[in-house]
């Protein structure tokens, strides 16, 4: 099939684009998991469980952070420093 996309030019885009989009999807996931989670600080960070990734939905996440929820954290969340 025939997408139309050019590799040399319009496949780096795109590949900066989806790149965006799942930073921005992310981003989004960890904003509103606080919020169910009711996390008011960054130290609430601190006790999340990779369980609380997986039943909220956010398992495919953990698979871009070898499905690590300490490593998403640190990666999401800048000042918080957990050990792996």
């Amino acid at each position: 099939m025939e997408l139309g996309i050019n590799i040399r030019t319009e496949g780096i885009y795109s590949l900066l684009e989806y790149s965006i989009y799942l930073l921005t999807v992310t981003r989004a996931f960890f904003d509103w998991l606080a919020e169910k989670l009711n996390l008011q600080k960054y130290e609430d960070w601190y006790k999340v469980k990779q369980s609380d990734f997986v039943d909220n939905g956010g398992g495919g996440i953990l698979k871009y952070y070898d499905n690590s929820h300490i490593k998403a954290i640190a990666d999401m969340m800048p000042g918080i420093y957990l050990s792996i």
